[in-house]
């Protein structure tokens, strides 16, 4: 590196300090989601002990944390078909419908919604 000119090798010097920037503003990205994830488990436990569908705190600075709990949902059961490749072959070479059987049913969910936490900052404090 030799042969660099010294305001490239500034420029080099001032990426690696904004790479290592960027790998400290990750770890701290990873302690909020965590910090976060503790909070709103904390904010569902106390909703669903006083059976409250939202809860909201506010932090001394203004810092607003809503948190909503989800519900169950309403559950439809339908039949699935599985395919009966022997009935086929024997009987109807020709229907594909007709080979086919009940195996179990699928589940599909209507109407669900999951727990969720939104964080609004004041507006003092950027």
């Amino acid at each position: 590196m030799a042969n660099v000119v010294k305001s490239e090798k500034q420029l080099l010097e001032e990426l690696d300090a904004m790479e290592e920037s960027i790998k400290l503003l990750d770890l701290l990205d990873e302690k909020y989601k965590a910090l976060k994830s503790k909070l709103k488990a904390s904010m569902v436990k106390v909703a669903k002990e006083n059976n409250l569908e939202q809860i909201k705190w506010i932090t001394p600075n203004g810092t607003s944390v809503t948190c909503s709990v989800g519900h169950c949902a309403e559950i439809e059961k339908k039949p699935t078909k599985k395919f009966n490749e022997e009935k086929l072959k024997k009987e109807y070479p020709h229907i594909y419908e007709e080979c086919c059987e009940d195996i179990q049913e699928s589940v599909i969910v209507k109407n669900a919604t999951s727990d969720t936490l939104r964080v609004t900052f004041s507006k003092e404090n950027n």
